[in-house]
């Protein structure tokens, strides 16, 4: 059964993970950002586990697409390896 992102993100309930694997081929970012942006919607808290400064990396490609990223400068986030910005993009 396939679902499309909208079917998908209804999905999620209090307490649900989501581990967004990047692949080269295929933009993670976008599903970060539609992630993200479905939880905030529905008023839900959420927190950012960013492992090796993926969150810059998406943030930067989801800015270059043309996608407003100034509500995901505030989300609390845990850093995991890499090198935590001070500034956010």
């Amino acid at each position: 059964m396939e679902l499309g992102m909208d079917q998908f993100l209804e999905t999620f309930t209090m307490g649900d993970m989501v581990l967004n694997q990047v692949f080269p081929n295929r933009p993670s970012e976008l599903l970060f950002y539609s992630a993200v942006k479905h939880v905030l919607d529905e008023g839900v808290n959420g927190i950012i586990v960013d492992a090796f400064s993926t969150f810059h990396v998406f943030t930067t490609m989801l800015k270059f697409s043309g996608r407003d990223v100034t509500f995901l400068k505030n989300l609390p986030t845990v850093w995991i390896g890499g090198s935590p910005k001070k500034e956010r993009s």
